[in-house]
């Protein structure tokens, strides 16, 4: 595949693949998205074979439908779509109601996907990219409240690491706002406590919440497989929170987050 294809934006790569029949082009967007595809099928099937299955059923229609685009520069959006009506077919077939169907995908329709700027061609949109990049991670997750961050973060971490790109105790310490051995201070304090906790046959430390916060997040994304799935049940017991008010506050992080960003790039 040529190597300039990976700098132009998914429209352009759309054009060339529709337009002028161009294959390496839809093998680029393939590439481009194929990963972040099959992780949302792991998510909700927790069946790599089914997974795998349901992402090259994806992506074989992609091949027929997008002629049909209509381009909006929200090809993520389209794509995320795509891949809930097929998830929502699977479970049909498997005869679970639609209304449990949607309760389990309510969470997901702000997908951290709609956050990441559309890769374009040159070095201006590169150098802006990355802007938007430090802004995110240097600026906008350090200044939400530490109870949005930790939801958010949590999820992000558990749903979108890379073996060879897992969180580094660096990033984790910048994410935060912090030096690295305040960081360390504070994973430190909670270990503590959670052994005085146990010691005390008690279920949780009473720790403070940017404590917490870098503990939980560290070792959840230094976990060995990501077949240990992220759940908010699982994380609503560890901190003694209701699985919608985690949820809620996600969602409202997404939403400062995404707001940040089209607030920076409306001043370019």
């Amino acid at each position: 595949m040529p190597d300039y294809l990976n700098v132009l934006s998914d429209s352009q790569l759309i054009q060339r693949y529709v337009g002028d029949g161009d294959k390496p082009a839809f093998e680029s967007l393939l590439k481009r998205y194929y990963q972040i595809t099959f992780q949302r099928f792991i998510k909700h099937c927790r069946d790599p074979d089914l997974a795998a299955d349901l992402t090259q059923q994806l992506w074989t229609q992609m091949v027929k439908s997008l002629g049909n685009y209509r381009d909006d520069g929200k090809f993520p959006n389209f794509l995320m779509r795509s891949v809930t009506n097929l998830l929502f077919d699977h479970w049909r077939r498997k005869g679970v109601k639609d209304k449990v169907i949607q309760e389990s995908y309510r969470d997901d329709e702000d997908d951290f996907v709609a956050l990441a700027p559309d890769p374009s061609a040159g070095t201006e949109s590169r150098v802006e990219l990355q802007e938007q990049i430090d802004h995110l991670t240097g600026d906008l997750i350090p200044a939400l409240p530490c109870e949005q961050r930790l939801a958010f973060l949590l999820k992000h971490e558990s749903e979108y690491w890379e073996d060879k790109q897992r969180l580094s105790w660096q990033h984790l310490a910048q994410l935060n706002g912090l030096d690295e051995s305040t960081a360390w201070q504070l994973f430190e304090d909670t270990r503590n406590a959670l052994l005085r906790a146990d010691n005390k046959g008690k279920n949780h430390p009473d720790t403070a919440c940017e404590a917490v916060l870098i503990f939980l997040v560290w070792t959840q994304a230094q976990r060995i497989s990501k077949k240990q799935d992220f759940t908010w049940s699982y994380f609503s017991k560890i901190l003694n929170v209701p699985e919608n008010t985690l949820k809620t506050r996600y969602r409202t992080a997404l939403k400062t987050l995404a707001d940040g960003l089209k607030e920076l790039n409306e001043h370019e």
